[in-house]
């Protein structure tokens, strides 16, 4: 019961974990166009 207990919350945590990972991981492909525009007219 204790182990179930400690467990729960870490597997809580790493799910939140992914979903930020995933958002973040979006955020940066939607980025990246940008980026490498910038980059190819040597503005970085």
């Amino acid at each position: 019961m204790q182990v179930k207990v400690n467990v729960f919350p870490l597997t809580a945590f790493g799910d939140d974990v992914r979903g930020l990972q995933s958002h973040t991981g979006e955020e940066l492909d939607a980025l990246l166009p940008s980026v490498l525009d910038r980059a190819f007219k040597g503005e970085l």
